[in-house]
Parts: structure tokens; sequence; C-alpha cells
């Protein structure tokens, strides 16, 4: 166990200064790949599609261990790198897009890949996103009240969010068992109602949530072959651990670290993790 000195271990320091030394910067991977999605389920149920794009994304993100990392899963191509959500807003993301690298506070860098690869598919949203439908659905006097921001509707841009989390359900049943509640309930109703497509949508999430912890394991045994010792050892465990959560209870300390995170994970993927509690 690594020695504890001055509140902090070697290993949270090394990580600590890591992470610091990173330039925050924009990802355009999450932006591509729910863009992708969204284009290929036109038609079908909103609640599908949403689920069908969180699938897309953890099946085809880039995924990475970063050097002495023991809780792992990451939420962009590199670390302290922000992902898009064009599916809430774009407008700002274009108009902001030349502006990021330059600004005073809150600065990210914009490689010309990432431009140019977010120019491609951000301006497929105008109209449809959640801020161009609620607009849209907002009565004109009320639009020229918030124009002139004599109130603020919150949401707008963002997941709504505001919820508290249920992690104690997946680290004492996993996932696989809540797939087989899912299904006994969908059975209940009939195909095409909105109960139906609501736990059909719980399934594809919770399958395509234990694929993405797969990944992880088989990465970490992958890395493994390339260290020998303590290293070695810690990326063995941690290829274990990522084939039994969080698909299967957590019956360790060190499981249920990472099958928490791993499910907080998901939700900051999903939608901005806004709000959670």
């Amino acid at each position: 166990m690594d020695e504890i000195k001055e509140g902090i271990t070697p290993r949270g320091a090394f990580l600590r200064v890591q992470l610091l030394n990173c330039q925050p910067a924009i990802c355009s991977e999450r932006a591509v790949l729910v863009t992708e999605s969204y284009k290929q389920t036109t038609g079908e149920p909103e609640i599908i599609r949403r689920a069908r794009a969180l699938e897309h994304l953890l099946k085809n993100m880039s995924i990475w261990i970063g050097e002495q990392e023991l809780i792992v899963g990451n939420q962009a191509a590199r670390a302290r790198s922000a992902p898009i959500f064009p599916e809430f807003s774009v407008d700002w993301i274009l108009d902001e897009l030349p502006t990021f690298s330059a600004r005073k506070a809150d600065r990210f860098e914009v490689s010309p890949e990432t431009r140019e690869a977010l120019e491609s598919v951000l301006p497929w949203w105008k109209g449809k996103t959640v801020k161009d439908r609620a607009l849209a659905a907002i009565d004109p006097r009320t639009k020229e009240a918030l124009d002139h921001l004599v109130f603020i509707l919150t949401g707008l841009s963002s997941g709504i969010g505001h919820i508290a989390v249920d992690y104690e359900r997946v680290l004492r049943r996993g996932l696989r068992d809540i797939m087989t509640e899912l299904k006994t309930r969908s059975e209940s109703f009939p195909v095409g109602s909105e109960e139906h497509d609501f736990y059909q949508a719980g399934l594809i999430v919770c399958q395509s949530v234990i694929a993405f912890a797969e990944r992880y394991s088989k990465l970490a045994l992958s890395l493994a072959q390339q260290h020998e010792g303590q290293r070695r050892q810690e990326l063995l465990e941690i290829a274990r651990i990522y084939s039994q959560v969080p698909a299967e209870p957590a019956v360790s300390f060190h499981e249920a670290l990472q099958s928490f995170w791993f499910i907080h994970l998901v939700i900051q993927l999903e939608s901005n993790g806004h709000s959670i509690s």
C-alpha cells in the first residue's frame, strides 16, 4: 500500500500532477458518434433513439487507462477534455468555436481536426435540438420576455438532471439482474406502447454499459502484457474487476468504487451529468 505523505499518497500526487498538467480541450468524438446514431434512427421512438445513441457512443468512443490509475474510465479521447452534447443546443457552440482557445476564462484548446469535425456535424442539429424544440413550443410573448432577460428558462441547453441516482441498486444487484427485471416488466405491455419502449430502452442501455465495461477489461488485459511487476498485477486486477462489475454485484471495496464510478461516468456521457446529486 502506498505510504501516506502530507495527506496524499505518491500515486495520488502523481495522478493529480498529470491531470493538472493537461491543457483543457474540446473533444469532438461524442458529437460525431451521437450524430451518426441519430441519423440512423430517424422515425424510431425518441427514448429508443436516445438509448441507441448511448449504445453507439459506448461501443465506438476511445478508451484509455492512465499511468498508475486504479479506478478507470474516461469521458473523452484524452484527459481533461470536454465532450460536446449537440442534441441539447448547437448555436452557442458554433458561435464560440473560433474563440474557445483565446478567451480569458474557461479556455479550451480546439485542434483544427476537432473544429473541422464539429463544423461538419453540428449544423445538422439546427431545428432538432432540445432548445429549438422547446422554444418552438413557447408562447411568443414568453420568448420576447426571455429575449429581454425578464426571466431565465433553465434546461434549454443541457440535460434536465436534478436526480438522485440509485447507485446502491447496481452495487447490490448488478446490471444483469436489473435487466431480468426490465425484461419481465416489458412483457407486461404491448409492443409499441410507451411503457414497452421505456423498458426496451433500459435493456439497451444496461447491455451497452456491460459491453463498455468489457472493453476496459480487454484493454487492461492487453496493457498487462506490456508491463511487469506491480503494475502488471494492478492491470490484471482491473481487468478482473471489469469482467465482474457493473454486470454483477460488487463484492469488494475496489469493485464497489469502480462500479460506482462507471455508472456515474455513463450518466456524464449520456447527458453531461447535469445536476446529479
